[in-house]
């Protein structure tokens, strides 16, 4: 029913999931410290008050929204926020981009066919989150915000192919009264 996929856990419930631009990821480095010389200023303290702050620290404070939006090197990326116990990406079949997914709740039962969720969603459904995303023609990454490409194997990432370009975002969330699940839509926006 889910098979093809693309599937990105998250460690925990209320890891913050970053989609970041390919050509930045290696600027970002999750849980270890800056390297460098960088210097973060951050709320969330994951290594206490005598630790270094790290970039999840920074995911941290920006995850109070859905959406919000993170510098990461000389760009942005996109941060999900709030409880996320994993997340799906969807390519679209009718536009440049496609769907990122996670559930609030399910029953213990299957989940639900998300293609088939996904068509069948009405008009209207998702309103405009007022975030943006630009990537070249590497695309993106969608990884959890306490990982880093530094982390070799560890890394666990999906890779999105998408044409170079500015992608707005959009929410809505489908509920009934087994299930709620978020869908954030990533669409290229018209050139």
């Amino acid at each position: 029913m889910n098979e093809g996929l693309d599937f990105v856990c998250a460690e925990s419930s209320g890891v913050p999931i970053l989609l970041c631009p390919a050509e930045l990821a290696n600027h970002w480095e999750g849980i270890n410290e800056p390297t460098g010389g960088r210097e973060i200023n951050a709320v969330f303290h994951l290594n206490g008050p005598d630790g270094a702050h790290v970039d999840y620290d920074r995911a941290c404070d920006a995850a109070a929204e859905y959406i919000s939006s993170i510098q990461i090197g000389t760009g942005q990326a996109l941060v999900f926020g709030d409880e996320i116990p994993a997340m799906y990406w969807i390519k679209s079949e009718t536009f440049n981009g496609g769907y990122a997914l996670t559930w609030l709740f399910l029953p213990d039962a299957e989940h639900p066919d998300y293609r088939k969720l996904i068509k069948a969603l009405p008009d209207g459904f998702f309103s405009d989150s007022g975030y943006t995303v630009t990537c070249s023609d590497k695309g993106f990454l969608l990884f959890p915000s306490t990982q880093s490409p530094i982390d070799g194997d560890y890394f666990e990432s999906v890779e999105i192919k998408v044409p170079a370009g500015t992608y707005a975002t959009g929410l809505g969330f489908y509920e009934t009264s087994e299930t709620n699940i978020r869908i954030i839509r990533i669409q290229q926006q018209n050139k």
